[in-house]
Formats: C-alpha cells, structure tokens, sequence
C-alpha cells in the first residue's frame, strides 16, 4: 500500500526563476533579483580573506515573497522583513548572507572601490588577474519565486534514502509540471536555426566583445612567459643534474655509454624552449594587433548594426587573431563569430530598456519561454538540493537548505562543472534570523 500526499508540515520547495521580461514590466523595480548590485542600504559590503577582499554578490531575495509562498502552501516560516542578501568569496567555504530591513531597501550599492572583478571576458569567473575594465557585478536578472506543490508517492515503512528519492523525484515532476526545463545553453546559433534572420546582424557590441576577449589574453600574457621561462630554467637544471661530472666534463666530452635518462630529458628542454620562443616572438606583435582592435571599436554604439563594410574589415580582424595568434587567442576568445553574438544576445536580454527593446520580438519571446531555469539543475530554496558529490548533503544533514544557486549560462554564472553553491542554516539558526551562522558550499562535477 503506497502513500501519497503533499508535504505541509514542512518548508515547502522554493523554486527560484527568471522572470519573462516585457517592455514597461518593471524590470528595474523587481524585489528579488540574481547578479547586478545589492540594495545594502546600511549594511557594509562584506568581506573576508587574510587580504579582507570584497566579496562577490550573487542574489538578492525579498523575505515576505519567500513567506507568503511558504504560508500560502500550508507550511508556517517566522521571517524578518526585508531581504537578504547572497554572497561568496574566493574560497569554496568562504560566504556572508546579510540581512537588509525593509526600510533600508531601494538604492543599489555599488561594489567597494577595491572590489576584484567578477569575470574576465573570454575567461573565467572570479578571476585572480584582470583588465581595470572588466565587470564587478553579473548580469542583473530579476526572479520569481515559486512554493512547488508535490505529489509524494512511497511506502510509509520506506526508509530515508527511498523517502530522499520520493522528494527528488517529486520535485522534478512539478518543476516540469510547472516549467520548460532545457539541456543546453543558449547560443545565437541554434536562435538563428529555430528563427530564421531574427537578430541575425552583427552588432558593434560584438566587436567590442571580441576586443575585451583580446584584453584577457594579453593581460595573461605575462604570467604565460614568466611560466614558460620557469619550465626552461627548472629543465637546463635537471640536465645539468644528470650531465656527467669530473674529467669528463672538465674536457666538453660526454661518457661513451649514453644516459638514457639525460637524452630525454634534453629533449624535453629543447621542447620548451621553442614553446618559450613561440611565445616570446610574437608577444609584441600581438600586443600591437590588440591595441589597434580595440581603437577600431572604440566609441561605437554596441547596439548599432556594423555595415557590410564594418563587418567585412572585422570579419578579417577575427581570422587574422586565429591565424597569426593561436597560442594566444585559443583559451581567450570564442572560435566563431556567430559565438560572439551569443554574447551580444545575452547583453540585451539583461541591457536597459533602450537596448532591450532593440531585440527582435522573436528572440524575447524564445528566451521567456523556453530560457527562465538553468540546464541540468535550477535555483532554490528549502527542500532537496542537487546532489553532485554527496558531500554536502551528508555534512549539512538536518541543516536547512536556505538557497541554492547552480551553473547558469544566461548570466555568464560558470561555476565550474556544472556546479552548485548551498547556503546552509540550522532550523534553529534559521527560526532566530540569525544570518551569521550560514554556511556555504560549493560542488561540481
């Protein structure tokens, strides 16, 4: 005899969603919001580190949202006003959830002056090393929160693995129930296939975008070489280890019975000394290739359409990065030009309306339909998180889990593999607000 019924002693399923953007929706207004600026009102910006660094801010979440969903769903939450506020640190354990009251809300507060950048374009999040130029904040993109209603299906004798499963399960089902779940990330070329010309021009946004990816690379440049010039070095001292000592060496001559080990290994310096000299050559020439790019884009409007002629000159520009810079170019810029729309894409879908309304009708109704969860996994509050490693959950076991933010390509959120941050609080900590005691962890594939 199997049981079945929704859970309402319980904190119901929180599901965090983007929400469809429409023109005069109020986008700027929304009370709950992932990436862009917090609204601190008197509350520092946190920090931490041996260096006390700013941390990164990741979501902001309207409380009395949060509890009228749990209360509508039949469950009971006692929960300040205002909202709080998610952040991490460069470490995977590192976190602060701050709490801003209702009263203080309204202003966006800007990241601290010595705040480190939060992406590099054409590289990675949270980056050691950046251009002065790139962004302190993700794209900003307001949300939904949604209390799921599931139907939980399992023998009343199961034990708690069968039940964890039951709940897993039973999320999943009303996620889909309730949302168009993907598997992929968005990219301009599958829109074009799907839509046909729609947002098919290139805009100078794109160009610019390359130019920053350049940037990157060129700002990488010097840690590469002084890399490179280190395996050189550490390598002429290991031949010089193995090499024969004494007489021998004294005349320039070598033993007549060859050091198997010493022949590899000077091959392996000869290999990394034409890598260092692959590097170093072009090194000027490429820094000249970057300047000149980026005084071609400068000033453009970046949602202005680039001419036949701009796009001819700028199409050359791309080929010849590939061409004459592979080494350099590889891991810092997309491989087609069609990838850099997609970065042009996702700007507008988080731009200021001006821009926004630039997006033809087609792509906005695509992304607001098919686009407001993550691939794989999705944002959340309360219930069963996702479970990458196992890690977490058995660490955090009778903990609540306050939120979870996962992977998320529409706003360059790359944590990882695929990987997940949870916000972790006790039932006790959680029922006394006490905010200082969440714990944070992080999990990929």
């Amino acid at each position: 005899m199997y049981k079945s019924f929704r859970m309402t002693n319980e904190l119901p399923t929180l599901i965090i969603s983007r929400q469809p953007r429409h023109d005069g929706s109020g986008w700027d207004n929304a009370r709950s919001w992932l990436g862009g600026k917090p609204q601190l009102g008197n509350q520092p910006w946190p920090r931490g580190g041996t260096k006390q660094t700013p941390f990164y801010f990741l979501a902001q979440i309207d409380l009395a949202a949060v509890a009228g969903e749990v209360e509508q769903h039949g469950s009971r939450i006692t929960l300040p006003g205002g909202a709080l506020a998610f952040f991490v640190g460069r470490g995977e354990d590192e976190c602060a959830v701050v709490h801003v009251p209702a009263a203080e809300l309204g202003e966006p507060t800007d990241p601290p002056a010595d705040a480190p950048a939060i992406l590099n374009p054409g590289g990675d999040i949270f980056p050691a090393t950046f251009d002065e130029s790139s962004p302190r904040v993700f794209p900003r993109w307001p949300v939904d929160i949604t209390a799921l209603e599931l139907d939980l299906q399992f023998d009343p004798n199961a034990d708690e693995e069968t039940r964890s499963e039951a709940l897993v399960s039973a999320q999943v089902a009303a996620v889909e129930r309730r949302f168009t779940r993907r598997q992929y990330s968005f990219t301009a070329k599958e829109t074009f296939q799907m839509l046909g010309d729609a947002g098919r021009e290139l805009r100078w946004h794109s160009a610019q975008h390359y130019a920053a990816c350049l940037r990157t690379a060129l700002n990488a440049l010097p840690n590469r070489i002084a890399d490179r010039r280190r395996d050189v070095q550490l390598t002429r001292e290991r031949v010089e280890r193995l090499r024969p000592k004494g007489v021998l060496s004294a005349l320039g001559l070598r033993s007549k019975s060859p050091n198997p080990e010493l022949t590899k290994v000077e091959q392996e310096l000869a290999r990394r000394e034409a890598l260092l000299a692959e590097t170093e050559r072009p090194a000027a020439e490429f820094e000249r290739f970057v300047r000149n790019v980026n005084e071609w884009v400068r000033g453009k409007d970046p949602w202005e359409s680039m001419t036949p002629e701009a796009v001819e000159v700028f199409t050359a520009m791309f080929e010849q990065g590939k061409k004459d810079f592979p080494d350099f170019t590889r891991f810092y810029t997309p491989r087609n030009v069609v990838d850099l729309q997609t970065e042009t894409l996702l700007a507008l879908a988080t731009a200021d309306d001006r821009a926004y309304s630039t997006m033809p009708e087609e792509i906005r109704t695509l992304i607001n339909a098919r686009y407001l969860l993550p691939t794989d996994s999705w944002h959340q509050m309360f219930g069963k998180g996702v479970d990458i490693q196992g890690n977490a959950a058995v660490e955090n076991e009778g903990n609540v889990m306050l939120l979870q933010l996962v992977y998320d390509d529409m706003i360059h959120w790359r944590f990882g593999d695929i990987g997940a941050y949870q916000f972790w609080i006790s039932p006790e900590d959680l029922a006394r607000a006490n905010w200082a005691n969440v714990r944070v962890t992080f999990e990929c594939h």
